[in-house]
C-alpha cells in the first residue's frame, strides 16, 4: 500500500506554531528553529516579562473589588466577568507551556510518524480545511469582541467620560488625569496581548483535536483499501500474507492513534473544563445584563459579541472532542 507524504498537515501546524510562537508561547515545532539563538533568548525573555505583566494584570482585576467602590452597574458586571473567566482562558497557554515537551512530540507523531504510514490526501485536506475554519472564527470572534469594547469606550469617552475596558485596581474610574489615562490605554494593550496568547494556545488546541479525529478516519480510509490487496497480481498465499503484514501494521497504527489520543486529553482536559465554566459565566452574566434598564444597543452588541465568542469557542471544543468519539465508535461497527 503507498504512502503519501502530509504536506498540508506540515504547512498547517508550521504556521500554528509559529502564530503560537509570536505571542509568546514556546516552540512547539519538532524541528530546530532557523533563526539565531540570540532570537531564541529574546523571545524567552520577552515571554517571561509578558507572564509577569499579566499576572499583574489578573492581580489588578482582583484588588479592583477593594479600591473601586464607584462603580456603575455595567462596570460591576464588567468587573466580575473578567475576573471570574479571565483565569480560565489563560490556562491554555499555561497548559500548553506546561505541557510543551508532550505538545511538541504529538505534533510530529501526527503530522509526520503516522502519515509516514499512510496518508489519505482527500481525508488530509478535509482535516487542513475543517482546521482553517475553526481558527479563523475563533480569531475572528476574539477580535470583534476586543474591538467592539474599544470602540463602546471611544464612544463614552466623546460623550464625557473616562476610557474603561477592563477594571483594575489602578487607576480609579473617577480620574480623569491624563496618567490615568495612560494606565487605561496601557491595560487595553495588555489585555489584548492577553487576548492574542490565549487564542495562540487554543487555535493549536482545537488544530490538535480536528487533527487527531482526522487520525481516525485515516485509519478507517487504511483498513477499506487492504481489500484492493487481494486485485493485485499475486499468487494467493502471497496476497493472504500482504493482507496479514498490512493488517499488523494497521493495529499498531490503531494502538498509536489511541496513545496520542491519551496525551491530548492529559493535556487539554483542564482547558477543555474551564472553557466551559467561562461559558458558563458569560451566558448567566449577558442574561442579567439584558434584564436590565440601561441597555442600550452598543452595550447590547458587545455583551453579545462576548457570548457568541464564548459560545463559538465552547462549540468548537465539543464538536471536535465529539468527532473523536464518534470516530473512535465507528470501529466498533465496522
Amino acid at each position: 500500500m503507498s504512502s503519501l507524504s502530509s504536506h498540508r498537515a506540515i504547512k498547517l501546524f508550521r504556521r500554528m506554531c509559529c502564530y503560537a510562537y509570536v505571542t509568546g508561547l514556546p516552540n512547539f515545532w519538532y524541528e530546530k528553529p532557523n533563526w539565531s539563538i540570540h532570537v531564541g533568548k529574546f523571545h524567552d525573555f520577552i515571554s517571561h516579562v509578558t507572564d509577569v505583566i499579566n499576572c499583574v494584570f489578573y492581580l489588578g482585576q482582583f484588588f479592583s473589588f477593594f479600591t473601586q467602590k464607584n462603580l456603575n452597574e455595567r462596570q460591576e458586571t464588567d468587573q466580575i466577568i473578567f475576573t471570574t473567566i479571565n483565569p480560565c482562558i489563560y490556562w491554555a497557554p499555561i497548559a500548553m507551556n506546561y505541557y510543551k515537551e508532550q505538545v511538541r512530540d504529538l505534533i510530529r507523531n501526527l503530522v509526520l510518524v503516522l502519515p509516514s504510514v499512510y496518508n489519505d490526501r482527500e481525508v488530509e485536506r478535509k482535516m487542513v480545511k475543517k482546521s482553517c475554519l475553526y481558527v479563523s472564527l475563533l480569531l475572528s470572534t476574539a477580535n470583534a469582541t476586543l474591538l467592539l469594547y474599544g470602540i463602546d469606550s471611544f464612544i463614552k469617552v466623546l460623550k464625557g467620560a473616562v476610557f474603561t475596558t477592563v477594571i483594575t485596581a489602578w487607576p480609579s474610574v473617577e480620574d480623569r488625569s491624563r496618567i490615568a489615562g495612560i494606565g487605561r490605554a496601557a491595560v487595553f494593550i495588555i489585555w489584548t496581548q492577553f487576548m492574542f496568547r490565549s487564542c495562540g494556545a487554543i487555535s493549536l488546541i482545537i488544530s490538535l483535536t480536528i487533527n487527531t479525529s482526522h487520525q481516525y478516519i485515516q485509519l478507517q480510509s487504511y483498513f477499506r483499501n487492504l481489500s484492493n490487496i487481494f486485485q493485485e497480481n499475486l499468487i494467493q498465499e502471497e496476497m493472504e500474507t500482504k493482507y496479514e503484514e498490512h493488517l499488523k501494521i494497521g493495529i499498531q497504527q490503531h494502538i498509536k492513534i489511541l496513545s496520542y489520543t491519551k496525551k491530548l486529553k492529559q493535556a487539554c482536559i483542564l482547558v477543555y473544563g474551564g472553557q466551559i465554566f467561562t461559558n458558563m459565566v458569560i451566558l448567566v452574566m449577558t442574561m442579567m445584563v439584558m434584564m436590565g434598564d440601561d441597555l442600550s444597543l452598543t452595550k447590547l452588541m458587545t455583551f453579545m459579541t462576548l457570548a457568541i465568542s464564548s459560545t463559538v469557542t465552547n462549540g468548537f471544543y465539543m464538536c471536535t472532542i465529539g468527532d473523536i468519539t464518534v470516530e473512535v465508535q465507528r470501529y466498533g461497527s465496522q
